[in-house]
């Protein structure tokens, strides 16, 4: 089975307007609706609106998303599994 944001949203019963999955959580698209989640195989970071995403340490906003860190490492991160 292959995982996906919207499945671990559902799963995790999180709901959000736009989801992503990364398996790493270092790399992801834009999210463009809020408010907005991005997922790893562990668990998310929830983004109430965009300004909130914008702003947020850690993440480099470029063509796509980057969080060298992973997601794991941002606060606000919930771990699930």
């Amino acid at each position: 089975m292959r995982i996906t944001g919207q499945k671990l949203s559902r799963a995790w019963n999180v709901q959000a307007a736009h989801v992503l999955y990364h398996h790493d959580g270092t790399w992801y698209h834009h999210l463009r609706s809020f408010p907005g989640v991005l997922f790893d195989p562990s668990g998310y970071i929830r983004f109430e609106t965009e300004r909130e995403y914008r702003i947020a340490h850690g993440l480099q906003h470029g063509a796509h998303l980057h969080v060298n860190c992973g997601i794991h490492r941002l606060p606000g991160y919930v771990r699930m599994a």
